[in-house]
């Protein structure tokens, strides 16, 4: 398999385990092992399990902003964001 082919499979696999949000979905609030404030647990429509935490969906969130995917959020929420989390959110 060439580099290429890799990085289509990699690419193709991460696509198909796309998670989707059920309202039932578990979260754990004040995580003893990490920074995050939550952590939302999910899983795949094949079933594989993972987390994600707060910060992250804030960085895609602001990313999706950046680059124009959705509209543009009120810069106080952002101010919010950056106190409240120490985020470096550009």
């Amino acid at each position: 398999m060439t580099m290429q082919e890799y990085r289509t499979k990699l690419l193709q696999d991460t696509f198909e385990k796309r998670a989707e949000f059920t309202p039932n979905s578990q979260t754990q609030q004040e995580c003893e092992i990490c920074d995050e404030p939550i952590i939302f647990a999910l899983a795949t429509k094949n079933g594989e399990n993972f987390s994600v935490g707060l910060t992250t969906i804030l960085k895609c969130l602001k990313t999706a902003e950046n680059e124009f995917h959705i509209p543009p959020i009120d810069s106080e929420f952002w101010l919010a964001i950056r106190n409240d989390y120490k985020l470096d959110l550009r």
